[in-house]
């Protein structure tokens, strides 16, 4: 069953992020533009902090830990979000 994107604008975001033809070169990730927190996720995709939380709990999204915040890199975040939304 097709889960629907709770925001037509996040999908959009999704798909323009991504370029098909290479694949993801973490040096061409710019930290100061590309790392997104819990707020900027939720905010982006509509849903709540909890239900962020819950996703990455079960491993849907993919995150990192510096200190105590947990942070989201751009490209991985949009690719996790379409296959969770496009299965």
């Amino acid at each position: 069953m097709k889960k629907q994107l709770q925001s037509e604008e996040a999908k959009k975001i999704a798909l323009s992020s991504l370029d098909y033809g290479h694949p993801i070169n973490l040096e061409d990730i710019d930290l100061t533009k590309d790392v997104y927190d819990d707020k900027q996720v939720a905010e982006i995709f509509r849903i709540s902090y909890r239900t962020l939380v819950n996703h990455r709990k079960k491993g849907l999204i993919s995150y990192f830990k510096m200190g105590s915040k947990t942070l989201y890199l751009k490209k991985i975040l949009m690719l996790d979000i379409l296959k969770i939304y496009n299965d």
